[in-house]
């Protein structure tokens, strides 16, 4: 137990740095991504099982190297993902079923927003779990907060995770083309809409007088220094 108790408990005390919960976030000044530390853990398991709400082309492209050398080793995994709100990019998907190593659902009974990677290798697991979806804003620029965890095979933490993992695995269905290729009709619908609504992001406005409002103001807090109404 001592050899972990740095991570919650008193940070003076040694323990080992691989098996220490961590905050993963975006630091580009300092080089450090939530997609650096992801990439990390891909190249060091036996096999992974993704769940995130939200999944784009630029998100893909930027892991689109990685994805390769896993497909080229043989190292298998599951993505997880969702139609909610329709903002899964077709695109992004047709790229992920083109792995043969990869195999893919999709979650539609209700809504989903998951955000979550777990990597195995050999007996221990690592566990990241947080904000970031797989966008490339999500994975080196957007503030991110995830937490890494590692466990046993064993762990209580980790037997839960895999078992929620499960259950909406098996409720899921296969991603297909044809899946896709419906869906792809659904998805340009709505953002043709919503391109023509053009929603403006509200800023906040700092209003100032006018150099009339100014004199108004002035004369009306002389006549209250005199009392007057």
């Amino acid at each position: 137990p001592t050899r972990r108790s740095s991570d919650l408990i008193d940070s003076n005390i040694k323990s080992s740095e691989d098996l220490r919960p961590k905050l993963l976030f975006n630091d580009n000044k300092k080089g450090n991504t939530v997609l650096s530390n992801l990439e990390w853990e891909f190249s060091n398991c036996d096999t992974f099982e993704i769940s995130v709400a939200f999944i784009t082309m630029s998100g893909v492209t930027v892991l689109l190297e990685t994805l390769k050398e896993l497909e080229e080793k043989g190292v298998k995994g599951k993505v997880l993902t969702t139609d909610y709100l329709n903002f899964n990019e077709p695109k992004a998907l047709k790229k992920l079923i083109s792995f043969s190593n990869l195999e893919v659902r999709i979650f539609t009974k209700e809504q989903f927003h998951t955000k979550g990677y777990i990597f195995k290798d050999k007996e221990k697991y690592t566990f990241i779990v947080g904000s970031s979806n797989i966008t490339q804003a999500a994975l080196k620029q957007n503030k991110e907060w995830n937490l890494r965890i590692t466990s046993l095979e064993k762990g209580e933490l980790i037997l839960d995770t895999l078992n929620e993992f499960t259950e909406m695995w098996q409720q899921a269905e296969p991603l297909t083309n044809e899946w896709i290729n419906n869906y792809s009709v659904i998805y340009k619908e709505q953002h043709k809409r919503s391109k023509e609504l053009n929603v403006i992001r509200i800023k906040p406005h700092i209003f100032k007088p006018n150099k009339m409002q100014v004199e108004a103001i002035k004369n009306l807090m002389s006549l209250r220094d005199q009392n007057k109404d």
